[in-house]
């Protein structure tokens, strides 16, 4: 199969047979910018990147092409982010490549943009693969320690993911039940809306739940990996994060199946 920049090979059937079915089958063929996600494939471009959507704030692919002088490029704006520590040119989860968080010290840093101060909608999502739990509130994408919004990778010490927003008088927070620390790919998604937090694994909603009116509005930076917490508790994850999205939109369920199936909303 191919469309002259993706192709994806296999000898696993013979010509008299016309498709594949099943795991083993994707398993035995070859993928060349291109992905299989739930035994579709999904055609990537040669930059890995389309059209920015018109709810599209920030996008870091962490493929080695979207990085310059120890930057992370933002693909859709000018949110480039620092890379603390973070070991590029991993094994890619989505794409390319990806990074390596050592569940220390490592971070990338996208500071604190007027664009990423977002009180009144965000949806935040990413591809992460660890073999291992991290520490018990690892963060996948954080506005500050318990001051904003964050994307975590490990609740509480549950090895399930969350979205967890605060606003001026109350939190609230959207909790996973899937183990996610089993080293496999997962795609994690967390949603607000101004009313209501969610949490996506792998296109399927796990939790929903009421929210504040709005979310703080704060002057720390937004760090991907921890948080800016300078004592352990900041949350540092161990394993790999690839292609971490921002929306200035509660995504709705049908685009964030799209999102997990096709890569776009």
């Amino acid at each position: 199969m191919t469309d002259g920049l993706s192709r994806f090979t296999s000898d696993r059937r013979t010509r008299e047979e016309s498709s594949w079915t099943g795991e083993e089958d994707w398993a035995a063929g070859t993928a060349e910018n291109v992905d299989v996600v739930d035994g579709n494939l999904v055609s990537r471009s040669a930059s890995g990147v389309g059209d920015t959507p018109d709810s599209g704030v920030a996008r870091w692919t962490f493929d080695d092409a979207d990085m310059e002088s120890g930057e992370a490029l933002d693909a859709w704006n000018d949110n480039n982010a620092t890379i603390n520590g973070a070991t590029t040119g991993a094994t890619a989860v989505y794409g390319g490549e990806s990074y390596s968080f050592d569940g220390t010290g490592d971070y990338v840093s996208a500071g604190n943009p007027s664009s990423l101060d977002l009180t009144n909608a965000i949806s935040i999502s990413l591809w992460m693969n660890s073999p291992s739990s991290s520490s018990n509130w690892a963060k996948g994408v954080s506005k500050g320690h318990d001051a904003a919004y964050t994307l975590q990778i490990n609740h509480g010490g549950n090895e399930c993911g969350s979205m967890r927003v605060w606003g001026s008088s109350s939190a609230a927070g959207a909790v996973g039940s899937t183990n996610i620390y089993d080293g496999n790919d997962h795609h994690l998604v967390g949603t607000y809306d101004g009313s209501t937090v969610a949490y996506y694994i792998d296109g399927e909603l796990e939790d929903s739940v009421s929210a504040p009116p709005s979310l703080n509005s704060v002057s720390d930076p937004v760090w991907i990996g921890r948080d800016s917490h300078s004592r352990s508790n900041g949350g540092p994850f161990r394993g790999r994060i690839d292609d971490p999205r921002i929306y200035n939109k509660g995504l709705a369920e049908t685009e964030v199946q799209n999102l997990y199936q096709t890569g776009s909303i």
